[in-house]
């Protein structure tokens, strides 16, 4: 199981998110979210023997921008802070 493994998608965000230190604080929502769905895989092994279907049956998909992003930004920075100011 990869989450035991901790090669899971949530450790390697948890893991990506520690290793930039501009996210700090903007990422502790990111960060709780990702705590309790680990401790919610816990539970729903313990109970069911088996990892959650939304962690068994994840597939890579098409990757999608937040709004305000602009795949073409310098840096990966939303565009809205990319203008100049004044």
């Amino acid at each position: 199981m990869t989450v035991r493994n901790e090669m899971d998608r949530f450790h390697l965000v948890n893991d990506a998110i520690d290793r930039v230190p501009k996210l700090g604080y903007l990422a502790a929502y990111a960060k709780q979210a990702i705590r309790d769905k680990l401790i919610e895989h816990q539970q729903y092994i313990a109970e069911h023997g088996d990892d959650m279907p939304e962690v068994r049956d994840w597939k890579w998909g098409e990757v999608k921008l937040a709004p305000g992003w602009d795949e073409n930004s310098q840096h990966g920075q939303p565009q809205k802070f990319m203008q100049p100011q004044g």
